[in-house]
């Protein structure tokens, strides 16, 4: 798999494991869950930096320019295979307009690390975020779809990521997670 620029996620320094299912030795079929996010600022949790494409990106093209968001975020996951801390690590690619601000259009590739007693499970993500309604200074909103693949092993499955924005800081950011591994 193609990651466009150094993907903020891999200073996570993830590693990849199978997670058993708690009481047994066996695999864990299901990822079927969320991933909610603690609040952040994105001027702490994010480094942001102008590129220019030179692969293409999801819709963005070669030679595209873009604002580049690497952040990372830590908080908890509920669900299958069982509840535990999580963090999310990921680059948005922001396409940028002729008039130098960015178009609401952008694409994403990150790293969900679920950590357990075991060890962690990582889903390798890619998908487009879009706007959802009117975005302004003060308030924002955003849904990104895609799909996850198990690092170092076999699975996958879809994810959608949504997010809003309260003045300078993300009051929301949820990941919902559905697939299977194994």
């Amino acid at each position: 798999m193609w990651w466009p620029g150094s993907v903020a996620c891999a200073t996570l320094a993830l590693s990849a494991v199978f997670v058993p299912m708690a009481g047994g030795g066996a695999l864990a079929s299901a990822v079927n869950g969320t991933l909610t996010l603690a609040p952040f600022n994105p001027s702490k949790a994010c480094k942001f930096s102008n590129y220019t494409l030179t692969q293409p990106a999801g819709p963005l093209k070669v030679g595209q320019k873009t604002l580049v968001g690497q952040c990372l975020a830590t908080g908890t996951f509920s669900g299958v295979p069982h509840s535990t801390a999580a963090a999310y690590g990921w680059n948005w690619y922001l396409a940028v307009g002729a008039n130098g601000k960015t178009t609401g259009l952008a694409e994403e590739y990150g790293a969900a690390s679920l950590t357990t007693t075991s060890g962690k499970l990582v889903l390798l993500t890619t998908g487009t975020q879009q706007p959802v309604g009117a975005q302004t200074s003060l308030h924002a909103k955003g849904m990104t779809t895609g799909t996850w693949l198990l690092k170092g092993g076999r699975g996958g499955g879809s994810y959608t990521y949504q997010t809003e924005r309260k003045g300078s800081k993300f009051t929301t950011a949820v990941i919902r997670l559905s697939g299977s591994i194994g």
